[in-house]
C-alpha cells in the first residue's frame, strides 16, 4: 500500500490495513515517482522501516512515547541512508543507456493539438 506522507496512519486506516492483511505502508514513492516519470527522469527509491503500525497492538494509538521512538529510528535511518547514498555516488557507474528521457509523459492539458 502506498499513501501520501509523511504522516502517521489514522486509527481508522490502521484498522483497515489490518483487515486487508497489508504488511507494509509505504510513503516514499508517491508522488515523487509519478513526477519523475512525467519529466523523463530515471528514478529509484530507497526505503527504511521506521515504525510498526499494523497488527502489533490490539489497541492502536499514537502517543508521544511512540512518536519519539519513531523519530529516534528515523534519525538513525537517515544517517544510514546518507552513508549509503554517498557510497553509491562515489562508485564509477557506466553511462546509462535507457529510454527514460524518450518516454516523457506530457500532461493532457499541455499537449499540442
Amino acid at each position: 500500500m502506498v499513501i501520501q506522507g509523511p504522516r502517521f496512519s489514522t486509527i481508522a486506516e490502521s484498522k483497515w490495513f489490518i483487515k486487508e492483511r497489508w504488511d507494509l505502508v509505504n510513503m516514499t514513492q508517491y508522488p515523487e515517482c509519478y513526477f519523475a516519470r512525467e519529466l523523463g527522469i530515471c528514478y529509484a527509491a530507497i526505503a527504511s522501516i521506521t515504525d510498526y503500525d499494523v497488527g502489533i497492538q490490539s489497541n492502536i494509538q499514537i502517543n508521544n512515547i511512540n512518536y519519539n521512538k519513531v523519530l529516534k529510528i528515523f534519525t538513525a535511518n537517515t544517517e544510514k541512508m546518507k552513508k549509503l547514498i554517498l557510497e553509491i555516488l562515489n562508485k564509477n557507474f557506466p553511462k546509462r543507456n535507457c529510454e527514460c528521457q524518450d518516454n516523457i509523459l506530457v500532461p493532457y492539458y499541455t499537449k499540442q493539438v
